[in-house]
């Protein structure tokens, strides 16, 4: 009788030692759960701080009343725009080309071909010339028989200088001096 009570206290010592196992075990998971949590929850208030932060820049700037004071009707140069800012969180998000398409469209409904001030920067040139381009050959593509490129500006409204120097940066247009000797 008694090595059955020894055997049986002894499967009660591995059971309690395995037991304390397993909740250590169980406990070293509860640890790395909660850690993980508490990482997810930082990473949760920094995400609410980034859109309060969008949230409260977005409230600044509705809230700014913006005006205009046009002091002639007509720019000398023949410019449509002089400034264009898009601010550093929304740009490579279109807004620039969507003011720039929306200068032209004015000019078209004022039926002049217009230009941005110059000098353009760096990046106002580029966004520029792949605007430029793009108007361009959508209105080729539509119309195929322009051949006359004051006519192409016309019906863009883009400046027919603008016109040229597209066409020649998509290597459509090339120039040549020509000397003729008598």
């Amino acid at each position: 009788m008694e090595s059955r009570f020894e055997s049986i206290e002894h499967r009660l010592t591995l059971l309690n030692s395995r037991m304390e196992e397993l909740t250590s075990r169980l406990d070293g998971q509860q640890t790395q759960l909660d850690e993980v949590v508490t990482q997810l929850n930082g990473q949760k208030s920094q995400q609410d701080e980034t859109t309060a932060t969008v949230n409260d820049l977005t409230e600044r700037l509705s809230a700014i009343d913006i005006s205009m004071e046009k002091h002639e009707k007509e720019s000398l140069e023949g410019n449509n725009v002089a400034c264009i800012l898009v601010l550093p969180p929304y740009q490579r998000k279109g807004y620039g080309k969507l003011l720039i398409a929306f200068s032209y469209e004015l000019s078209k409904l004022e039926g002049v071909c217009g230009s941005p001030e110059k000098p353009l920067s760096d990046l106002g040139k580029l966004s520029y010339r792949s605007y430029w381009s793009w108007i361009i050959l959508e209105v080729l593509y539509e119309y195929k028989d322009i051949a006359n490129l004051a006519v192409l500006s016309e019906i863009t409204s883009i400046a027919l200088p603008d016109v040229i120097t597209s066409l020649q940066s998509l290597n459509m247009l090339k120039y040549w001096k020509v000397t003729i000797f008598e």
